[in-house]
């Protein structure tokens, strides 16, 4: 490949190491359009038997999960869901059903 294909095509190479931009800048242009239908619900009873310490709450990255100790509750947010599917895959239990939100609504990772 030619030095100038490789300069287009955004080839990695040793004269031209890959750098990352910062996660944060990168999520500083993310867009939300919160769906008034929630595209994530969670089975309370389910949820309740939980065995493995609300994994929910660590794997998201938006931070939607909220455990309540007292009440033995779990609540959800779906307004800034990044739409990864992580809880849903992380849920042992089965208590999470997630879809994608509607067209027009969710996250808008913009490109600049």
């Amino acid at each position: 490949m030619s030095a100038e294909r490789a300069e287009k095509s955004g080839a990695v190479s040793a004269d031209r190491p890959f750098t990352a931009e910062p996660l944060d800048q990168k999520l500083a242009r993310v867009v939300f359009q919160p769906d008034p239908e929630a595209h994530i619900a969670l089975d309370a009873g389910v949820c309740a038997r939980c065995r493995i310490e609300r994994v929910c709450v660590t794997v998201c990255p938006a931070g939607n999960y909220r455990y309540d100790s007292a009440s033995n509750q779990m609540s959800v947010s779906t307004d800034s869901c990044m739409e990864c599917g992580a809880c849903r895959i992380a849920c042992t239990e089965g208590a999470i059903t997630w879809r994608w939100p509607r067209g027009g609504y969710g996250v808008c990772y913009i490109r600049s």
